[in-house]
């Protein structure tokens, strides 16, 4: 392995733009130039040129490096080499370029058992982990024979009912791609063993796999790290396996581990259109919200009279927020009580004014949970202005403002108080729920507090949550009805038009948050 070399030139951020662009005449005039630029590293993650050009598809570019003398098995991040990142972008011609120029099957990365096979069965690429199983059927445990649908090996592998092998739970300290999914410690448990494996099977479309292990003690709504079995059918916009697990006794209620979704709330990035449906069909036979999204009033009306205060309350929000007011109207009288939080979240400042003049305390605060990098899902205290900043509503922060909630520099730049920034701001601050000053400032669409914030070096760049590849500035603007103004501030301070970040581009965002004005904004300006 050749040793690591530094990157100290912009020739390398030159050559790894080329590369993702596909301009291969700029890479070869870089390289016969600079020979060495072949080893050099991008920081922190230690990524060569090789690395990016595997998470392509052009296949001759990969030839070119590995001819220069790139280091097939050169480790960025923890322990990644190019072979991973083609596996765990279903690069197959790369990855079968690779192969063939001699890179290591059995390297692991992401911990033990963190071969390139299990990467792209974790990403649900199974056309290239079957071809990766031709080279190095590795590491030759459960979840990987689930995940190539091998039900001659599962059914070695579990011969007794419930009882699999030792070597079922093998080699299993590979389970995330990166930091920010949470931790966890796998284990030997029986079920947790089969649950995964289920899970694998789910998540790159192996319907007979998935009938075997179900037969061999696998839970058909098993959560073995973060998510069921149906959210991974889900996510990979698989509908035939969608439509298997629900047949064979899937809640559609569940919430994940990480996001706190239900299935039909992941189709919603699913890349199968009006997947959530059918979802919400089958989750209201038993829940009182998914009744009411899905429009089913004769279902609501049932589920309504054995139903919880929280539950009927939950349900009427969900029918305000639909202007359901049929719905809405009928929970009420079954005995929903929303409080102030819930008009804050349906932008009901007239419910918001006469909840403070009755005597509703305006720094009133609530527990709830979060998503957060490396951790999952987490308890965190949200006051009422952070509440209103994540509705949008300026027009209720100013309310609860008036009636004398405390000010701090992340509401205060929401409700565009720059004289109340001008004492308290600290350049780049983070509340828990991982937004700054200017973040806040664009939900509550005050241009005065962005520009004021940007003059004095907030950053269009930071994460607009709790991870590093969340939304950025123009992210969390395109979730708003945001002016061109404000759009034109960010833009002119740096803010990528067609940054791809967690939630998508700009524009995807807008388009997911039916923001029709601002994703024709973004589209004039070249999204």
């Amino acid at each position: 392995m050749v040793a690591q070399v530094p990157a100290n030139d912009s020739d390398l951020t030159i050559a790894q733009d080329a590369l993702r662009t596909g301009d291969t005449r700029t890479v070869q005039r870089l390289l016969a130039a600079e020979p060495g630029l072949i080893h050099q590293r991008t920081e922190p993650e230690g990524d060569t040129l090789l690395h990016i050009a595997a998470c392509g598809v052009d296949t001759y570019v990969v030839e070119m490096l590995v001819a220069a003398g790139a280091d097939l098995e050169a480790t960025a991040g923890e322990g990644w080499r190019p072979l991973h990142n083609a596996a765990g972008m279903g690069s197959t011609h790369v990855l079968k370029n690779l192969l063939e120029a001699g890179a290591d099957p059995l390297a692991e990365a992401c911990g033990s058992g963190g071969t390139a096979l299990v990467h792209a069965l974790f990403h649900g690429y199974h056309g290239t982990a079957k071809l990766l199983a031709t080279y190095a059927y590795a590491p030759a445990n459960l979840r990987v024979a689930a995940g190539l649908g091998d039900t001659e090996r599962i059914a070695a592998l579990v011969p007794v009912y419930g009882q699999p092998m030792a070597t079922a739970s093998s080699a299993r300290g590979f389970f995330r791609h990166h930091a920010e999914y949470p931790m966890w410690t796998p284990t030997s448990a029986p079920q947790e063993v089969l649950d995964e494996a289920l899970v694998y099977a789910a998540h790159n479309g192996q319907r007979e796999a998935v009938d075997l292990l179900l037969a061999k003690g696998a839970c058909i709504n098993g959560r073995p790290y973060y998510a069921t079995a149906l959210h991974q059918a889900v996510i990979m916009g698989d509908r035939v396996m969608v439509a298997h697990l629900l047949a064979r006794g899937a809640d559609p209620t569940m919430r994940d581990g990480m996001h706190g979704g239900r299935p039909a709330d992941w189709a919603r990035y699913s890349p199968s259109p009006g997947l959530a449906e059918p979802l919400l069909a089958a989750a209201a036979e038993t829940d009182l919200s998914a009744a009411v999204e899905a429009g089913l009033e004769e279902r609501v009306v049932q589920l309504a009279q054995a139903a919880t205060v929280e539950s009927l309350t939950a349900a009427y929000c969900v029918a305000a927020r639909s202007q359901a007011e049929d719905l809405a109207a009928l929970l009420i009288s079954r005995g929903a009580k929303p409080g102030l939080f819930d008009y804050i979240a349906l932008g009901n400042n007239e419910a918001v004014r006469a909840a403070l003049d009755a005597g509703a305390n305006p720094d009133e605060g609530r527990t709830m949970e979060i998503e957060r990098m490396g951790e999952g899902l987490v308890s965190v205290a949200q006051s009422a202005l952070q509440a209103a900043a994540a509705a949008h509503a300026p027009e209720i922060g100013r309310s609860l403002a008036f009636a004398g909630a405390e000010l701090d520099p992340h509401s205060a730049a929401f409700l565009g108080r720059i004289d109340a920034l001008e004492v308290s701001y600290e350049k780049e601050t983070y509340d828990v729920f991982g937004m700054t000053p200017l973040h806040r400032a664009i939900q509550g669409g005050s241009i005065e507090a962005v520009r004021w914030l940007l003059s004095n070096g907030a950053s269009v760049l930071a994460s607009s949550d709790t991870y590093t590849f969340g939304g950025r500035a123009l992210h969390v603007a395109a979730t708003t009805d945001a002016s061109e103004a404000l759009i034109d501030a960010l833009l002119n301070n740096g803010a990528d038009l067609k940054k791809r970040m967690n939630p998508g581009t700009p524009l995807d965002v807008a388009i997911r948050h039916d923001q029709p004005r601002t994703a024709d904004i973004l589209k004039a300006r070249g999204a």
